[in-house]
Parts: structure tokens; C-alpha cells; sequence
């Protein structure tokens, strides 16, 4: 019997899709298992979605990454770009526009800068549309470890849990969403 739980369940110690890359861009509608994602735990690293919002507006996900239990979003709600990180649920941090979205052709991105790459770090995110600054918040403590063993990594609509329940999956996307672009710093 092999009782290493911790170290079985670790995404590093098989093959990887990601290693040695620091841009991926995604097309709308994507599922991925952590294994398949890059590794965003308590690393700088940039979201970007290039979006259409039709006049009305447009909520949804833009990218998710586990659900309830633990994990992030990145999405759009009430016409505001929010950012939701969830620890396990003993701790959950959210920033948010200070105004609605612009409608027409948008870049929603969203910048999470560390404090340090190591287990439980803080980190300062930044929300912007358009290149300019909408929102700005702080995540105290990051996820120590694997995000999700059963929940996956998603693009455009959220196929688990949500990651908390400002929503309803799966959420999606209301306007078109061409792509997005994560970078690791």
C-alpha cells in the first residue's frame, strides 16, 4: 500500500504541458485539469480576455480555476470586472471595478503581482479594461498547494462549483469572448 497521499496527489511530479512556457492563450468555452493549466499558485501572473459587450452589457466568466472548495475567478458581474480568490473557503478576497465595463471590443485583464513565490504568499491585484486601472485589491494569503484533484480550469463559463455564490454556474459569458491570454512573470 502507497500512503504518500500529499505526494500522489501532487501535480509536479508527472509529465507536464506547461513546464517551461509563460504564455498560453486559450479559445472561449475550455475545460483543463490543473495538470494541463499553468501553475498560478502564488506566482505573478497576468489574465487577459479579449472580449465584445454588447450594449446591454455582458456578465460571466472569463476564467475559473476550481470552485467553492478553493480556487479563483475572473469574471464579470453587475457589468463589473471582479476577481474572487477563494482559500479554502477560511478565508476569500474580492476585488472589484469601481465602474461597469465599457461595452464594444474590450481587454479585460487582471494582474496578480506576489509577494513572494512561496506557499501562503500575499499578492496585489490590479483590474484593468482598456489598459486603464478599474479596481485594485489584495489577496493576504495564497493557496499552499494543489488547487483541485476533481474541479477544472475553465474558460468562459464555469463547469463545477461556482467560486462563490455571487453566481449560478455556469455563468456563461453573455458577450463574445475571442480569447484569453494568461502570462507568468
Amino acid at each position: 500500500m502507497d500512503d504518500r497521499k500529499t505526494a500522489r496527489l501532487a501535480v509536479d511530479n508527472r509529465p507536464s504541458f506547461t513546464q517551461g512556457r509563460d504564455k498560453f492563450v486559450y479559445p472561449n468555452l475550455l475545460r483543463l485539469t490543473e495538470g494541463s493549466s499553468p501553475d498560478l499558485k502564488h506566482k505573478s501572473h497576468t489574465i487577459t480576455a479579449d472580449v465584445v459587450v454588447p450594449d446591454g452589457g455582458a456578465d460571466g466568466v472569463l476564467f475559473t480555476q476550481r470552485g467553492e472548495f478553493c480556487g479563483y475567478g475572473f469574471y464579470v458581474k453587475d457589468g463589473k470586472l471582479m476577481y474572487h480568490y477563494n482559500l479554502a473557503g477560511v478565508d476569500r478576497y474580492t476585488v472589484v471595478s469601481d465602474e461597469k465595463i465599457p461595452t464594444g471590443k474590450v481587454q479585460l485583464k487582471m494582474q496578480y503581482v506576489t509577494d513572494a513565490d512561496k506557499p501562503f504568499a500575499g499578492a496585489n491585484v490590479t483590474l484593468y479594461a482598456n489598459d486603464q486601472v478599474v479596481g485594485k485589491g489584495r489577496v493576504e494569503k495564497s493557496i499552499p498547494n494543489r488547487v483541485t484533484p476533481d474541479e477544472t480550469t475553465d474558460i468562459g463559463f464555469d463547469t463545477g462549483t461556482p467560486i462563490n455564490d455571487t453566481y449560478n454556474v455556469p455563468f456563461k459569458f453573455g458577450g463574445r469572448l475571442k480569447a484569453v491570454t494568461i502570462e507568468l512573470q
